[in-house]
């Protein structure tokens, strides 16, 4: 009897575990499909405000199990899912690129005056690249999502950037993904290097638009 007992409870538990990862990814994954139409929206108010395309691409993800795992070791943090919507900011992640550099900004400006979205914390890796080279503009926001219970605030990572930018950071990760390149200067040189020759281009496009604006 005390036997069937355990096994009981262990199923239990075992489904309550499995009730529990589900509302996890259901709440992440709302929270994405809510951002990006949010994205989306705002981006065709400005194509029809400016009378050109804005948005070259869009995309969203929420971390696998594993990539949850790894970060929150890498903090020294428990690892469940309590702890994870706690301590980290990017499970949910929405990237977009728009064609120009202004055009980054624009999107940024409206998404700020999204009521729906709570914007934490931001940081502008375009006027202050990373080591690497890295450009983009990064926002944490909170965004609610509906459950039976009502709503629920729910972080998600914005990355705004140009298409020279996504260009660059698509191959750098293609390049050093799961490498340690840490000592190859040699390659973090050239990544740099590339990173500002893109850049250049960024902005040369950019005035060749505004001319060929004007005509």
């Amino acid at each position: 009897m005390m036997e069937t007992n355990q096994a009981a409870d262990r199923e239990l538990l075992r489904l309550q575990e499995e009730m529990e990862q589900a509302r996890f990814r259901y709440l992440y994954e709302s929270a994405v499909k809510s951002v990006m139409e949010m994205i989306k929206r705002e981006a065709a108010f400005l194509e029809t405000l400016f009378r050109r395309e804005i948005l070259s691409n869009i995309n969203g993800r929420v971390k696998a199990p594993e990539s949850i795992e790894r970060k929150l070791q890498k903090k020294g943090c428990a690892v469940n899912l309590e702890t994870a919507r706690a301590r980290l900011n990017d499970i949910a992640g929405v990237r977009a690129a728009c064609f120009f550099l202004d055009d980054v900004y624009e999107l940024a400006k409206r998404l700020k005056k999204q009521k729906q979205l709570r914007f934490i914390k931001e940081k502008n890796y375009i006027e202050n690249p990373k080591a690497s080279g890295y450009k983009s503009l990064h926002f944490i926001v909170e965004v609610p999502v509906e459950t039976k219970n009502g709503a629920e605030w729910v972080r998600v990572e914005i990355q705004l950037r140009t298409l020279a930018m996504d260009f660059w950071a698509r191959l750098d990760h293609r390049l050093c993904y799961k490498k340690d390149l840490k000592a190859a200067k040699s390659v973090q040189r050239d990544l740099r290097k590339y990173a500002e020759i893109i850049a250049r281009v960024d902005v040369q496009m950019l005035s060749l638009r505004k001319r060929i604006d004007a005509i």
